[in-house]
């Protein structure tokens, strides 16, 4: 069954019926519903005859007086049509909507459609949810929703034109969660109007079937396709209705996975136990491997006889109590119904955790039941990972499973396949040697049972299993059982290639891009690794990783220890500031943002292995890592069903731990080329001040700026290199995607003859770099409106109101409070923005739904207080972005050698420390922001005294007593330079207490006395004070400030409170 929504701008014309007619013959709808006919219902009649069509029910238009002259306008207009083998029952209907029931009273597959037209003018919009939010309180059959509704949910709704209100978008939203509706997914162009506004094409999608939870569950197989347009500026809808396909062939073995709520049950550990140690093998991977197929054979064994089916059994418990509640209970069946309730409770446990785990909703743990809300995740994750189809390299639609593989496996062997690359000597000239013997033998030492126990620990216990479906958690759980076991096999699987072979097969997991793909470009492919390689593999990585910092170029900042994906976002920030700015003089410059395709997969092996070997890495290590990455064999999970077989011989696979760091390896090549270019004088990078260091680029795994003089020698030069490490590493720009910005000094021509020569698109401003805005030329507010969106969007679905109080206390906490939490570390985003954050959160807590708001009983600010003090430690979010912002401060005064700090320095405060530094105009937002949060480093930095000689006694924070960490004794006359080391007797190292006691008062000199002095003197360092290790944390940040703006009578027990509620996800920042 089909369903044709379309406002076809009036029926009248003979051509519009033409082209519905044409619609219908092609699409074969049973109902269809048309809005803005522009026609009365007797005028319909005849347009339903030329139909061919019997049955109808329409509603008048509106005829309105023209304003100028005379004569009336048509307006409105609703119809709906179904053919004869449909069955129609009209429930209610208006202007703008028409209220149907299709389907047999008493059939379990009748459902209720409406069809709808939301009202056009924005100041009536409410009106259009008012009516959907009566007719969600009427009925209670599986809904469908469809036709015009006038407006959109998201930005990406739109494309030209005005931006459209964060108010209005945010009506419609909490409508649908109102009434409980979802998007169907769509295939088709995105956008169903067009038109022409202020000279400028704009594109929007206004029309759209959304749907209740029952209704998908009814029929989980449908979809909606946008089609072509026709005679109306609005693309017909249409709603292909279908229920699940069934198998034409017999469904295969169910896919062996470790069930984690199987521990909840203490059987499980005993069948584990005896099937390991029944099990004997020759070689340690043979004995591993052995082992694990006969405690996969006993644990299917035993879930299918002992453990059962959740649901079935707590059902039957269900019944079995409702017998003891309907009747008077001796001391005995009491006995009994407790037993039961007690079991009962047990079964719900592991209810929850079994579809926790499938859910993937790692923020929430299990404890609190919220098996509703994990259910409804699972289902929603199934249907959007659901491949209902995709266009061959022919342009044809595939549908069927057979056709879908053999569109993955053609599309995955073109991209896995080498060119085999040869020529690397020119490229690789400016890579450095820069491991040392010393370093291979640290690399290539032993493996020992610690690193491989460290390396298990480490890793997510219910992240998705490889091929053999054992999980993280039962190698961590049974980590005694199997832990000698699993270090002979890593040892083994570095001397011997087949050992690691059979071990490296991998499942690939399509993950969709966008809502629906439609092409295979459109979906990202992760590896499914067996745990047990993974373990080798992060063994290697976490040898790698401490190599880092000295190998690669400190402009690149992904995965190396002690670099920030912030330090790339300010800094491209500056250089976009300092473009922007440059108005005048003959040289000019420009920024060229990459956009690489497929960066992982398209990794040439040869290319990385030459490399290695140019950085210095032993034979013995390099074989370890080619090992890892050629031995490795792909299936596809294609509708939960792995696929297929591809051998590679290129790329690196997406979740593997070893990938991100010898990808980076691979891209300091081209670093180093554009370093090396600077470094001869073909090339020149920006510097935005005198005293500055040169930029040239920036990169972030395979997030790349170049920075150039905007010439045509620098271009050739830049194009040159891009080429040849092209060719070396297998890597390829895509150059449509890629674009270009020019400082505001460059000609037009040579901005249009740089591009041409990139192959570029020439762009004003680049919007984004790294998920934050790189220039804020406009409001601020509307600039960081995103974040709102974002938080509305996780707190706002209807899902989200199956979670339990203490569900909801996480999410806010783990999820919608820490999504701000980038782009404050590098912006202060306003008070109002900040504000709506606590309005959005707080009718989430509340349960607020739309325009029925409930009663708010405890002030927002009362629930960010600690728990200790009758909060929920819910945070203030202002605060809290500037307790992020003072971690970039800190890192400043910590890290100056960085090139972050050596930017910002040159540029805002050359001859004074970044604590002395002021504003004079002209500076960037960012710097602005960081500014903002030295207040909070004000209040809570402190000298550690070591020999006292930098620091002076009246100015300097340097007394263990918050807030001022000074002295409150008046300045004694002649001993203003007073330095700490003064206090110090120079030959016993211990405080001149009696010389003290002339400066200072009583107390003062007590807490003085108390600071421990070093015998060897060393020199004195800032510390934050509110941590043990003396290092600044977000934690303790907003913990200081929020003591100090909420009152020194709460200022002890916040600034105390760092164990608690909460303080697990304060790690996460």
């Amino acid at each position: 069954m089909n369903v044709l929504c379309w406002n076809c701008q009036g029926i009248g014309n003979p051509w519009t019926v033409s082209g519905l007619k044409g619609i219908v013959s092609l699409n074969l709808p049973s109902v269809i519903f048309l809005s803005k006919t522009r026609c009365t219902a007797d005028e319909m009649k005849g347009v339903r005859e030329r139909l061919g069509w019997k049955h109808a029910f329409s509603v008048n238009c509106s005829f309105v007086k023209k304003k100028k002259g005379k004569g009336v306008s048509r307006s409105g207009g609703l119809c709906l049509l179904w053919n004869d083998d449909t069955k129609v029952s009209l429930q209610s209907y208006s202007n703008n909507h028409i209220d149907v029931v299709i389907g047999e009273e008493g059939d379990p597959r009748c459902w209720r459609f409406t069809g709808v037209y939301g009202f056009p003018k924005a100041g009536e919009r409410s009106r259009t949810w008012n009516l959907l939010k009566q007719l969600s309180m009427h009925g209670n059959l599986p809904w469908v929703v469809g036709g015009d509704y006038n407006e959109i949910c998201e930005r990406s709704d739109k494309m030209g034109g005005v931006l459209r209100s964060v108010r209005l978008m945010n009506d419609m939203k909490e409508a649908l969660v109102f009434c409980e509706l979802d998007d169907i997914q769509f295939v088709g162009p995105r956008f169903t109007w067009r038109g022409i506004r202020g000279g400028e094409e704009v594109r929007v999608r206004l029309d759209r079937f959304t749907c209740s939870l029952p209704w998908r569950d009814l029929f989980p197989a449908s979809r909606v396709r946008h089609l072509d347009p026709s005679t109306s500026d609005h693309v017909p809808i249409l709603l292909e209705v279908r229920i699940q396909k069934k198998r034409r062939k017999k469904r295969k073995k169910k896919r062996f996975k470790f069930e984690e709520c199987w521990l909840l049950d203490e059987t499980c550990k005993e069948v584990v136990k005896s099937s390991w140690e029944s099990v004997s093998g020759v070689g340690p991977t043979q004995l591993l491997w052995n082992r694990m197929q006969s405690t996969r054979a006993a644990l299917e064994s035993w879930s299918e006889k002992s453990f059962g089916c959740i649901r079935k059994e707590i059902a039957k418990i269900r019944n079995q109590l409702s017998v003891f509640y309907d009747s008077s209970l001796s001391a005995p069946l009491e006995e009994d119904r407790v037993a039961l309730q007690l079991k009962l409770n047990d079964l719900l446990h592991q209810e929850q955790v079994f579809w926790r785990q499938r859910a993937k909703v790692f923020w929430l743990k299990d404890g609190d039941l919220n098996t509703k809300f994990f259910h409804q995740r699972v289902k929603n994750r199934k249907k959007k990972n659901t491949l209902t189809g995709l266009f061959n390299n022919d342009g044809v639609w595939s549908t069927e499973v057979e056709e879908l593989e053999d569109i993955v496996l053609h599309y995955f062997n073109d991209l896995f396949t080498s060119s085999y690359p040869e020529d690397f000597q020119n490229i690789l000239e400016g890579v450095l040697h820069g491991v040392s013997e010393v370093d291979n033998r640290a690399l290539t030492r032993r493996i020992d049972k610690e690193e491989v126990f460290a390396a298990i620990k480490n890793m997510h216990p219910s992240k998705s299993p490889g091929p053999d479906g054992f999980s993280q958690c039962f190698f961590q759980t049974f980590w005694e059982l199997v832990g000698d076991d699993i270090v002979g096999a890593v040892r083994e699987f570095f001397v011997s290639k087949e050992s690691l072979r059979a071990v490296n097969s991998t499942y690939v997991a399509l993950i969709p891009k966008v809502e629906v793909p439609q092409y295979m470009h459109q979906l990202r492919p992760i590896s499914l690794c067996n745990v047990v390689y993974k373990i080798g593999s992060k063994v290697l990585a976490n040898r790698l990783k401490p190599l880092l910092d000295s190998l690669i170029s400190p402009f690149q900042s992904a995965f190396v220890p002690g670099r920030l994906i912030s330090d790339n976002s300010l800094m491209a920030f500056e250089v976009s500031h300092c473009l922007k700015r440059r108005r005048s003089g003959k040289v000019g410059y420009c920024a060229l943002k990459l956009d690489m395709s497929k960066a992982y997969d398209r990794v040439e092996w040869v290319f990385l292995e030459a490399v290695m070997r140019k950085m210095g890495f032993g034979e013995e290590w390099i074989r370890w890592i080619m090992d890892c990455v050629s031995t490795v064999s792909y299936s596809f999970i294609i509708n939960g069903e792995p696929r297929g077989r591809v051998i590679p011989s290129r790329g690196l696979r997406q979740g593997d731990s070893i990938s991100p760091y010898l990808f980076l390896l691979c891209s300091e090549v081209l670093s180093r080329s554009i370093l090396n270019a600077e470094r001869i004088g073909s090339l020149y990078g920006v510097r935005i001040c005198m005293g500055a260091p040169s930029i040239s680029h920036l990169f972030f795994a395979d997030d790349s700026f170049i920075f150039f003089r905007a010439g045509r020698d620098d271009c050739e030069v830049v194009k040159s290199l891009l080429l040849a490490y092209e060719r070396a590493s297998g890597q390829q720009v895509n150059y449509q995607k890629s674009c270009i910005s020019f400082s505001k000094n460059v000609d037009i021509l040579m901005q249009e003859g740089i591009a041409t020569i990139l192959g570029v698109i020439r762009v004003d401003k680049h919007d984004k770099y790294l998920g934050l805005p790189i220039e804020l030329s406009y409001s601020k507010v509307e600039a960081f409106g995103f974040l709102n969106e974002k938080i509305r969007n996780r707190t706002q679905g209807w899902r989200e109101k199956t979670l339990s109080t203490a569900g909801k206390e996480v999410l806010i906490k783990a999820v919608a409070q820490a999504i701000p939490s980038y782009v404050m570390s590098c912006f202060e985003v306003p008070r109002y923005l900040c504000d709506e954050m606590h309005r959005v959160i707080a009718q989430f807590w509340w349960g607020d739904e739309g325009d029925a708001r409930k009663i708010h009983w405890i002030a927002w600010e009362k629930l960010c207080y600690p728990k200790c003090q009758g909060g929920l430690g819910f945070r203030n979010m202002h605060i809290f972005n500037l307790a992020l912002l003072t971690k970039q401060g800190w890192r400043l005064i910590q890290q100056p050698d960085s090139i972050i700090a050596k930017l910002l320095k040159a540029k805002y405060f050359p001859r004074c420390s970044f604590l002395e530094a002021e504003l004079k105009g002209g500076e960037s937002y960012t710097w602005r922001s960081i500014l903002l949060g030295r207040k909070v480093l004000e209040k809570g930095m402190r000298f550690q005294v070591g020999d006292g000689e930098s620091i002076r006694v009246w100015d300097d924070p340097w007394v263990p007593v918050p807030y001022s960490f000074r002295p409150y004794s008046p300045v004694m006359e002649g001993l203003e330079e007073l330095r700490v080391a003064d206090l110090i007797d120079p030959i016993t190292k211990d405080w001149l207490v009696d010389f003290m006691g002339e400066l200072f008062t009583a107390g003062e000199v007590e807490k003085m006395a108390c600071i421990p002095l070093s015998l060897r003197g060393a020199h004195d360092r800032l510390i934050w004070h509110y941590t043990k290790s003396g290092l600044y944390s977000v934690r303790s940040g907003y913990h200081a400030y929020n003591a100090l703006v909420g009152g020194m009578d709460r200022a002890s027990s916040s600034l105390g409170e760092y164990g608690g509620v909460g303080s697990k996800y304060w790690k996460m920042i």
